[in-house]
């Protein structure tokens, strides 16, 4: 409550003050501040980062259409992210700098777990409305830019150089009329430096306050006319490096804690059992569990809270990532008619993620798949890598004597083979060329070729054979006082005896043998050829028509290549098999505004926009798609606009999703049996029961024990898939009051209703529909959950994506606009203040359940709060330049899956369920000395991460921390620019 006082207190008085600057300064241009308020977007500084006091902005051509107007004049809400709020963000990744606007998020994330995914760790994209980030469509100075993934299409903005960056124009909502496919959520426009002139060096060096996070970033940037004017030409080079934040870094996130929601239990410590010096289970008639540490063999009195092992240290709170980019924009103007351009960017990216050392079990299966192309042969039988004889020579006597007739059952950890660990290359070539110009009578005209080339290395390392570790494990004696594999061809091809017993027992050499280093490699192209014209039609009584129309065809091609031992489904690596497939689209779009009522009575302004795009795709179940926008803008009196917009937009399935076999990939999984016993009541617990693993596990120890771990979640493809299809409002005003200069605010409602959409039910979600069901296990989701039968483990939950839900979400966004001089306060300087609030009123998921039709309601949950908002203030004076921004995220809960849970199981003090509003602050200034530039900040003043969310806690918690609140906590920068 007192952080909550305290920023409305601070939200107050920056306000009045504010006004009362406003009351009695004139009307002369203020440092700081536009001249023509009609020109500043709402909520947003003009000024570049190098110059914060500069004074005016140019008329922008604004994302959302291709006719010129100014954002004042657009039925179309949009969020302008100038060079200064990138700069004073703090941050070197634009995606991160863009997460902090109410309306956005980050898709695929730099910081967590979830960078560890088989194919996207290290990508940083924009999911704007929650929606998804292949729901979000990335641009680049309006252009279309080949994906950043193979498994769906996504721009990742740390493949952008920041310093090449003039701008970024956010819409939101029905983007496909103008831009074509993924326009759903909205569009992110980077807009790119064209005009400067002179060569500017800038540097920026940070580090955090708890270690770790070192990263520094150096660019050049150089623009020059040519011949007097007719062409410019400009060049920038960057370089960045992110040294990461690993867990050793921070206390909290090596706190071994896991959290079961089904039980209300807090386990801490919460230890792996997989420990590396193997673990040997006999039952606990026949002893119980046997295992080896640094004093050596143990019999009796294991406990996981003493003796196991803790992975947290091993893991990345962010990742460690390195980048090059150099960029070109060149043009020149032959005649008016006649004005070349060239555009091109070029990236490489290395990013690292790492995952503590293997860990696996005897009954720990896998399904062995056909090394061409990686699918699982029907009716195959598992392959595990099995226990081991009884009378194993390597075993201890004493464990010898207390295993089951079958064999010795074991838990190990392969330390001695090493951290897991990914390591990522990727380059991405963008270009465009093209002519422009004018003709006829006001016309302009663009003709452009774009092409894009992405290739993505990834090298999966200090994984595991199954087969080798399965022949290491069968020995036999070699005549000579040693011993050998047993099989002849495993020996032929260099198999070395494997010893699990005891830290270090594995020799280097047998840990070369069973090593699984894999490789997996991507290829993405795209080719766009695209034609348009703009000009003014005819003129009505109000004004002139203006249209824009244009053609498009594009062609993207995607190729996946994996190894040969990945595809055979025999290491411990996630399998993604291999594929390849091409989608074409042709596309025809025409965009008008039409002038209806110009400057009668009660009417200062009535426009109508019109926008539609007929789209051609290649895809069979998908063919001709159409998409519509009507708009409509009415100023009763200069100082006041209402807007409003109707549309509808589609997203067609990406080349993975139709044609991919299923693909490994590693989720958190919380088991609903976690904690089951005998006597645990529900449908829940007695279908936990029915699992022989769960069963002998109650039977041996009492409960079944599974906290939250990572399991395979493979994704598939499915090449029946058809388009979604989005019906998008928005309903708004924007005013600026004629007696408060340079104020102005804006209220839009929004609605986007997603049909047909293309997703798979959550790892959550099926578990929840299997186990809660009465027709237990004959079911659609339960035929998708693979389980250990001897432990009862969860081995795999396979999630093949359909044209099965509708998405729904809805909200009000509110911003606030404000340049004063302080004169009439006699105070030096001049003041700004943006306020940036969003409101969520609907966040709903909708799928076929086994009883129906279940909407599952995510307002107000974790990463979906009812209000998020962003305060800036900031001053200027003179040569200085002075902000604060506060961050603010709403209550939330846990999660409404989990409630509805927790309420079936009468649990009525749910712990980790309900978190506060949270605040972040941080601050930035500058100061320019002649032609240098020295700017610095602190990010998260109050260095407050979030709460403490043990594993489990959230859906997507890791470590102590959820993603939404952050992990890096208060952290500094410094930087420079000269400009020469």
């Amino acid at each position: 409550m007192r952080k909550k006082s305290i920023w409305l207190a601070t939200v107050s008085l920056g306000w009045a003050l504010a006004a009362t600057g406003a009351a009695s300064a004139d009307h002369s241009d203020v440092e700081g501040a536009p001249v023509e308020a009609a020109q500043q977007p709402v909520g947003q500084d003009p000024a570049p980062a190098v110059d914060p006091q500069a004074s005016r902005v140019d008329d922008i051509v604004v994302t959302g259409s291709r006719l010129r107007r100014d954002v004042f004049g657009g039925s179309v809400p949009v969020n302008l992210v100038t060079e200064l709020e990138l700069e004073s963000s703090g941050s070197t990744n634009l995606a991160e700098a863009l997460a902090d606007l109410p309306q956005a998020a980050l898709g695929d994330s730099p910081l967590g777990p979830t960078s560890g995914e088989n194919q996207n760790s290290g990508l940083a994209t924009v999911n704007l409305r929650r929606l998804g980030g292949n729901r979000t469509l990335t641009l680049i100075d309006g252009r279309r830019t080949v994906s950043n993934a193979a498994n769906r299409n996504v721009v990742s903005l740390n493949t952008i150089p920041t310093e090449f960056v003039k701008r970024i124009e956010i819409t939101t909502g029905a983007g496909s009329a103008v831009y074509g496919s993924e326009g759903i959520a909205g569009v992110v426009n980077v807009i790119t430096q064209k005009d400067f002139e002179g060569l500017r060096f800038s540097t920026r060096l940070g580090v955090t306050d708890e270690g770790g996070g070192e990263e520094q970033r150096y660019s050049l940037l150089y623009g020059r006319e040519l011949h007097d004017g007719r062409g410019h030409l400009l060049l920038g080079l960057t370089y960045e490096d992110d040294q990461g934040i690993r867990a050793a870094d921070r206390e909290r996130a090596l706190r071994p804690a896991t959290f079961s929601y089904t039980t209300n239990v807090l386990t801490e410590p919460s230890l792996s059992d997989y420990t590396p010096g193997g673990r040997f289970n006999s039952g606990s008639a026949l002893g119980g569990t046997r295992w080896y540490d640094e004093d050596g063999l143990h019999t009796s009195g294991y406990s996981n809270a003493l003796h196991g092992y803790s992975i947290n240290e091993h893991a990345n709170l962010r990742l460690p990532r390195s980048a090059f980019s150099v960029a070109l924009n060149a043009n020149y103007e032959v005649s008016s008619r006649i004005k070349p351009f060239l555009t091109v960017m070029y990236n490489e990216l290395d990013t690292t993620f790492q995952r503590a050392p293997y860990a696996m079990d005897s009954g720990y299966s896998v399904y062995p798949r056909d090394p061409d192309t990686g699918v699982i042969a029907p009716g195959a039988p598992a392959f595990t890598a099995g226990r081991m004889m009884r009378n194993h020579p390597f075993a201890d006597p004493a464990i010898r004597a207390t295993q089951f007739a079958n064999g010795i059952s074991w838990f190990r950890r392969f330390e001695e083979v090493g951290p897991q660990t990914f390591d990522e290359n990727r380059t991405t070539l963008r270009a465009w060329g093209g002519v422009n110009g004018e003709f006829g009578d006001g016309w302009t005209y663009e003709v452009s070729y774009g092409f894009g080339d992405f290739k993505q290395d990834q090298n999966r390392r200090n994984g595991i054979n199954y087969q080798n570790l399965r022949y290491g494990l069968t020995i036999e004696a070699d005549g000579a006082g040693g011993y050998r594999c047993q099989d002849a061809g495993a020996r032929a091809a260099g198999c070395v005896p494997v010893n699990l017993f005891g830290l270090g027992s594995i020799t280097p050499e047998a840990a070369d043998y069973i090593r699984a280093d894999t490789h997996l490699q991507s290829h993405l192209t795209q080719h766009v050829l695209q034609a348009y014209a703009t000009g003014d039609l005819f003129t009505l009584p109000a004004g002139k028509v203006s249209v824009a129309v244009g053609a498009e065809h594009r062609r993207d091609r995607t190729w996946l290549e994996s190894d040969p031992i990945t595809r055979s489904g025999y290491t411990s690596n996630a399998v993604v098999p291999s594929f390849e497939g091409e989608i074409s689209v042709s596309e025809l779009f025409a965009e008008a505004s039409i002038p209806l009522v110009s400057e009668a009575p009660g009417v200062h302004e009535l426009t109508l926009d019109l926008a539609a795009r007929a789209s051609d795709y290649s895809i069979k179940n998908v063919g001709l798609v159409n998409s519509y926008r009507v708009g409509l803008g009415y100023a009763p009196v200069p100082s006041l606009r209402f807007r409003a917009q109707w549309g509808t937009a589609q997203r067609a399935p990406d080349m993975a999703e139709l044609t991919s076999p299923p693909r490994d990939d590693v989720n958190t999984i919380l088991d609903p049996c976690h904690g089951v016993r005998a006597d645990t009541a529900g449908q829940f617990a007695a279908n936990c029961r029915t699992e022989p693993g769960i069963a002998a596990a109650i039977a041996s120890a009492g409960v079944y024990n599974a906290p939250a771990a990572s399991y395979q979640s493979p994704n598939a493809g499915n090449p029946d898939l058809r388009e979604e299809t989005a019906e998008v409002l928005t309903v708004g005003a924007v005013w600026r009051p004629s007696f408060v200069r340079n104020l102005a605010l804006s209220v839009d409602y929004y609605d986007i209703d997603v049909e047909n959409a293309i997703g798979a039910p959550s790892n959550e979600i099926i578990l929840d529909q299997c186990y809660g069901a009465t027709d237990f296990p004959n079911n659609p989701y339960c035929a998708t959950i693979t389980r250990n039968q001897e432990t009862g483990r969860i081995q795999r939950v396979i999630q093949q994506v359909q044209n099965m839900d509708r998405l729904r979400v809805s909200g009000v966004d509110v911003q606030a606009s404000y340049r004063t001089s302080l004169e009439g306060l006699k105070l030096p300087g001049s003041l700004r203040m943006d306020l940036n609030w969003s409101r969520l009123l609907t966040s709903e998921y909708e799928y076929p359940g086994l009883t129906g039709t279940v909407i599952e309601n995510y307002q107000g949950t974790i990463g979906e709060p009812e209000d998020r908002a962003r305060l800036t203030t900031g001053y200027s004076w003179g040569k200085a330049y002075l902000q604060l921004r506060t961050t603010y995220i709403g209550p939330v809960i846990a999660s409404n899956i989990r409630m509805a849970r927790i309420e079936q199981l009468g649990i009525t003090d749910p712990q980790f369920m309900y978190y506060d509003a949270y605040f972040r602050n941080d601050f930035y200034a500058s100061y320019r000395f002649g032609n240098v530039t020295v700017h610095g900040g602190v990010n998260n003043i109050e260095n407050d991460a979030g709460p403490f969310i043990p594993s489990g806690g959230t859906p997507g918690s890791f470590n102590g921390y959820d993603p939404v609140y952050g992990v890096i906590g208060r952290s500094f920068y410094v930087g420079l620019t000269a400009n020469f």
